[in-house]
Order: structure tokens, then C-alpha cells, then sequence
């Protein structure tokens, strides 16, 4: 299971078409662990549900996890938290904290959440008014 990741841009007042947004990756749910330790710097809230029970069977968290802490903000609102993110990836002294998190089926690993990350701070820069929606 992957995110579903979105910068939608605010509908026309007149017609109500929303001008489209970039395209974005679809990073694997294996990766929650890395993103959410990169966005705030916490340890992952409620570790003992899943993220298939959180999508599937609307489960609730403590506070949203991994990249749906973007989820409802303006990209500009995000674009210093993922610039921060990203430092904190490739920090060296957290490289082992990190490292830690890779899922173990090996589907994902930092170099690719890594990635991941600076495509989704490329996109806040380029559509700052686009509003972020992630499930």
C-alpha cells in the first residue's frame, strides 16, 4: 500500500475548476516511521496500529503520522517543515536512527524516503497556494 499523495490548487470562484498540480510520488506506507521522525522530530505516535488499519478501517492515531501531518496545510505552510525534514535525514548523526526505520520486507529504504521528501519540497516552492492531500 502506497500514499495517495495531492497539491490541489483552489477551485475558480466562477467555474470551479482547480488548476491541477504537480505530480507527486506515491511512497509506500513502509516508509511512515521515517517520515513522520523527519516532520517532527517525535517518536511515532500509537506504533502498535497499523497504517493499513489507519487507511482502511479508519483507525485513530494520537495525532496524524508520516506525511498526513501535511495533509490540509498550504504548501507554503509546509515548506520549511520539509526543508527541516530533509536536514534532519541526512544529518550523519541521525543516520543510524533512521537507518533503524527501514522496513525490514525491504520495500523502501532512507535513500528513497530522502527523495521522496525533496520531490515534495520542489512542489511546496513551485504551487505555494496548492493545499496538500494525503491519505
Amino acid at each position: 500500500m502506497s500514499y495517495d499523495i495531492y497539491l490541489n490548487g483552489t477551485p475558480c470562484d466562477k467555474c470551479g475548476h482547480s488548476p491541477a498540480g504537480p505530480e507527486l510520488p506515491n511512497p509506500t506506507y513502509n516508509l511512515s516511521q521515517i517520515f513522520d521522525l523527519a516532520l517532527t522530530g517525535e517518536q511515532f505516535p500509537n506504533s502498535n496500529i497499523s497504517e493499513g488499519a489507519v487507511v482502511l478501517l479508519r483507525e485513530k492515531t494520537d495525532r496524524p503520522r508520516g506525511l498526513r501531518v501535511l495533509n490540509g496545510k498550504k504548501a507554503r505552510e509546509t515548506e520549511e517543515p520539509i526543508r527541516q525534514a530533509v536536514a534532519r535525514m541526512e544529518d550523519p548523526t541521525m543516520l543510524q536512527n533512521f537507518s533503524a526505520l527501514e522496513p525490514e520486507n525491504g520495500w523502501g529504504d532512507l535513500p528513497g524516503a530522502i527523495k521522496v521528501m525533496k520531490d515534495l519540497l520542489s512542489a511546496a516552492r513551485t504551487y505555494p497556494n496548492h493545499v496538500w492531500e494525503i491519505h
